[in-house]
């Protein structure tokens, strides 16, 4: 991937657009000046070229060091594999050297950018010294969330909050009680995003209140096991969720609440997690979210999903867009409609989501400035 390509003004035409109603149009033509969309128009006659534009994809939750090392100890618990700090993946880590790590790490997010993602969300471990030598802040949309280690915490602290955007939390053990109220004091005007009952351990020892009472995140991440109370609570103080589907059945932890989540009309963002043991593709949330809920309910939850990989995760990370929408930030996909055939589908986003491959994707504009391929 090369660096972005400014077009100070310009103009697209594509047969299928996805427009701030997550409804698709027809015939649209998008005028984009100076990186913002400045005019839609849809239904005109004429030729348009068979192209779908749509929104793009956020990443709301990744660890992005495992992708050196793809499908070590596949065959291990999740525990085996990433409990901190005896962790198969945390020994890795440690091995490997710092400097080759923070090029696995860049070329990775350029990796899932060029997949259909405009924001990633990174969980990086290592404190300090982990995220000052193995990673790069090389772009605004690119979210470093640092871990302190709970060696001079206040002092960690302190050397985080200036190169981390915030913080990723493992889960509401690995500190006490007073190391808590710390990190969030410390944090108190930057995101702070935690792990919590992933495992259903976790969840009997109270996890979730304990992040609640003790940190107060503004996402929570995996809530495989929360309950319809707890779920609700999430709901009522407008904070999120970030749910990792294919990652918890890789790790076989069980399956979160999709649909109370749905009908709760929760804050919900997705995450694909581990590089090392599952693909960076939120597409593929996308669709195996189709899959699971049709074996349990009928209707047809497409624009809610959509929105949980799109507007929402821009509205988690304070960044204006996630729709197509006059006046937003000019950051769309365009694919090639000729690889979904969208004319003959009777519900486009359906199709859409389960016919898209990455290889269909035509370019990628982020802030009117257009990602091309090496």
């Amino acid at each position: 991937m090369k660096d972005l390509d400014l077009e100070k003004e310009f103009e697209l035409k594509v047969r299928f657009a996805l427009l701030e109603d997550f409804q698709f149009y027809e015939n649209v033509s998008i005028e984009v000046k100076n990186g913002i969309i400045s005019r839609i128009e849809h239904g005109k006659q004429g030729s348009f070229p068979s192209l779908i534009l749509i929104p793009p994809l956020v990443n709301a939750h990744i660890h992005s060091g495992d992708a050196y090392f793809p499908d070590l100890g596949y065959n291990l618990t999740l525990e085996e594999l990433v409990k901190p700090p005896s962790g198969l993946k945390h020994i890795m880590l440690e091995k490997i050297d710092k400097k080759i790590l923070k090029v696995s790490r860049i070329k990775w997010i350029k990796n899932i950018l060029s997949f259909g993602h405009s924001i990633v969300a990174d969980f990086v471990e290592g404190g300090y010294k982990g995220v000052s030598e193995a990673t790069e802040k090389f772009l605004q949309n690119y979210i470093i969330l640092g871990r302190p280690s709970k060696i001079n915490i206040e002092e960690e602290l302190v050397k985080l909050y200036n190169v981390c955007d915030g913080l990723g939390i493992p889960d509401s053990f690995t500190y006490d009680k007073n190391e808590m109220i710390l990190i969030k004091e410390k944090f108190k005007d930057k995101p702070i995003h935690i792990h919590v009952s992933e495992t259903k351990i976790n969840h009997d020892n109270k996890d979730f209140w304990l992040a609640l009472e003790y940190l107060d995140p503004i996402a929570f991440v995996h809530c495989t096991y929360l309950t319809i109370e707890e779920i609700r609570e999430i709901k009522n103080l407008n904070k999120f969720a970030v749910l990792c589907p294919r990652s918890n059945l890789w790790f076989n932890v069980g399956f979160p609440d999709v649909i109370s989540f749905l009908k709760e009309e929760v804050n919900v963002a997705i995450g694909t997690d581990n590089l090392a043991w599952v693909s960076p593709y939120v597409w593929k949330e996308l669709e195996m979210l189709i899959l699971y809920l049709r074996k349990y309910d009928r209707n047809d939850y497409s624009k809610e999903l959509f929105r949980w990989a799109t507007l929402n995760g821009y509205k988690l990370f304070n960044f204006k867009g996630g729709v197509i929408k006059e006046k937003f930030p000019a950051d769309f996909i365009i694919i090639n409609n000729d690889k979904i055939e969208l004319e003959k589908s009777y519900n486009k986003l359906l199709t859409l989501i389960k016919r898209m491959d990455v290889s269909h994707i035509v370019n990628i504009y982020i802030n009117g400035m257009k990602l091309t391929n090496n």
